[in-house]
């Protein structure tokens, strides 16, 4: 899936300097904002701090989660009352389970409602990582709190952005306890890449990397290779030669790469934002309750489809602390919204469709959710092409793939269009898009998306 391709590699030896980040050839003991370019796609700033709420209620539905009966994001949308639940019971129907890479900002490892895979630390900055050290086997969240005096960066408050993204799509279901997830058949891998003031790039790659099994120098080989990766993280730019690079082959190591169109509203067309604009990635943006899609949430031929998101009034339930900086004692759950949010329910959903058919490729799950999603029209805040195939509909992809129907839209042909209509990169630095056995519609789509990147 063709999408922004920018070929801008370095001579010799150097550290990618990717979309102007500054180099780190070595780690150093002080950083400027100007070198850290990615954040995490959660709450803008100005909406870190929540009011945290701790629920508890007796509820005799299944799951037996006692907050599950608030989890609208998991129920059936309101505005299509006739269709299929959008996230059914996935994880009781698919007893396989799926490595899922959650790589983001750290987690709360100790969290009642959440387990994980043994992860790794990929921040190589100890001033990042507010940890006290660089890259470890630890992938533990300290806290991403911005005080007033770092200079270029927005104060704020902890956002513990991986436990909330980690929550959504594999928290544990059925166990008295917290929260349902979007799919419970799954063995959430902690990948930490950010902390305070966002992170680097490279530490993206290699993040991203490790968790499809690929060898990082310096680091041990990963044991359980996640066949989904989710990134809820994003920063400005055209995507990088190395990311686009590792995208390619985690994507060809199996893996299916999901990615928030993050909460900027811009036209990603127009201002693209990586990986969201990247190749070969599943670009999600972020639905409200009503079924439109958020405000926030960028939109553009990049995107792929609409997922909930949430909005300030009805926000995603999901796991979370209640400390400003540190973690503080006691496990609780809070509201929150974001195409972060949005992502991680594809990711569950991508999860049950290769639990279902193991030897689904990244093409053929991207076409079988965006010709299964529910379309959304211009009332929907979705003009032409810019919402992807429209809202998620896990059930109908699910059926989709059971009766067969997958067989005739889900092939990969290996036919390039590229060379006629896309833009003019360096040498070496193709940009291809790939037509599928799809209506007319989808192939305007996949060729406007090249055109106009």
């Amino acid at each position: 899936m063709p999408k922004a391709d920018v070929r801008n590699s370095l001579p010799g030896q150097r550290a990618l300097c990717a979309a102007a980040l500054a180099c780190i050839a070595s780690v150093s003991t002080t950083v400027t904002a100007s070198e850290l370019r990615v954040s995490v796609s959660g709450l803008n700033p100005a909406e870190a701090k929540t009011t945290t709420r701790q629920h508890r209620l007796d509820a005799g539905l299944a799951p037996n989660d006692p907050l599950y009966p608030l989890q609208w994001n998991l129920h059936l949308a309101p505005s299509a009352s006739n269709d299929p639940d959008p996230i059914p019971e996935l994880g009781p129907k698919h007893p396989a389970r799926i490595v899922v890479a959650v790589v983001d900002s750290g987690f709360l490892l100790m969290h009642e409602d959440l387990q994980f895979l043994p992860g790794y630390d990929f921040v190589s900055n100890a001033a990042v990582a507010n940890d006290g050290d660089g890259r470890d086997t630890d992938p533990t969240d300290p806290g991403d709190w911005v005080d007033p005096n770092t200079p270029g960066c927005t104060t704020r408050d902890s956002s513990w952005h991986g436990t909330r993204v980690a929550g959504v799509i594999g928290a544990s279901t059925s166990n008295h306890t917290g929260i349902a997830a979007a799919n419970s058949q799954v063995d959430l891998l902690p990948v930490r890449v950010t902390g305070s003031c966002g992170g680097f790039v490279q530490d993206l790659i290699d993040g991203l990397r490790w968790s499809a099994g690929l060898p990082i120098d310096g680091v041990p080989d990963n044991p359980h290779p996640a066949q989904v990766i989710n990134l809820s993280l994003g920063f400005a730019g055209q995507c990088p030669v190395d990311l686009q690079r590792a995208i390619d082959e985690v994507t060809l190591a199996g893996a299916v790469v999901v990615s928030a169109s993050t909460n900027t509203a811009v036209d990603l067309d127009e201002t693209p934002h990586s990986p969201a604009s990247c190749n070969r990635v599943l670009t999600v943006g972020a639905s409200t309750r009503s079924g439109r899609r958020a405000t926030y949430s960028a939109y553009g031929a990049a995107v792929d489809l609409l997922a909930p998101g949430g909005d300030r009034a009805d926000g995603i339930l999901t796991t979370d602390n209640a400390g400003e900086t540190t973690a503080a004692n006691g496990d609780t759950y809070n509201s929150h919204y974001g195409t972060s949010l949005a992502g991680a329910h594809v990711s569950a959903v991508v999860a049950a469709l290769k639990a279902e058919s193991p030897e689904l490729n990244a093409w053929q799950i991207r076409n079988l959710l965006y010709h299964s999603a529910s379309p959304l029209d211009q009332a929907a805040g979705c003009g032409f092409l810019s919402c992807g195939g429209g809202l998620l509909n896990a059930a109908a992809a699910l059926q989709m793939l059971q009766t067969g129907i997958a067989n005739d839209l889900s092939v990969e042909p290996q036919i390039p269009l590229g060379a006629a209509n896309a833009p003019t990169v360096d040498p070496g630095a193709g940009s291809t898009v790939w037509i599928s056995l799809a209506p007319l519609a989808w192939i305007v789509f996949r060729r406007r998306r090249s055109a106009t990147q």
